[in-house]
């Protein structure tokens, strides 16, 4: 009996990184800004936090549009099951969805669980 393999469509993301005259913000599927452009770069939506660049730092916002880590990380992954590698001081370490610091910046490198 052969095997059948079912494949599950993705949904589109609800917001996406949009670049408007050099800098990022974030748009619905409908083209209405829901982040104002005003950083150097933007990631996509993980886990309903998206990393944003601002002044060579990374921080995170959240889908209203508000910074809720500060962009004081020289570099960030995603946020996968509630924490996101980050490196701060060449280190890289784990932060919470809060910005708070949960396995200190010891490690040489840092991948996302």
């Amino acid at each position: 009996m052969p095997s059948t393999v079912r494949l599950q469509r993705q949904p589109p993301p609800a917001f996406v990184p949009y670049l408007e005259e050099g800098k990022w913000g974030f748009i619905d599927k409908t083209g209405k800004y829901v982040v104002t452009p005003e950083y150097e770069a933007a990631r996509n939506f993980s886990n309903g936090l998206a990393a944003i660049k601002l002044n060579d730092l990374w921080g995170f916002v959240d889908r209203r549009g508000f910074v809720v880590v500060a962009p004081e990380l020289e570099e960030v992954f995603p946020f996968v099951e509630d924490l996101a590698s980050v490196r701060s001081d060449g280190k890289w370490g784990y932060i919470d969805r809060t910005g708070r610091m949960v396995i200190e910046p010891e490690f040489d490198f840092a991948t996302p669980f």
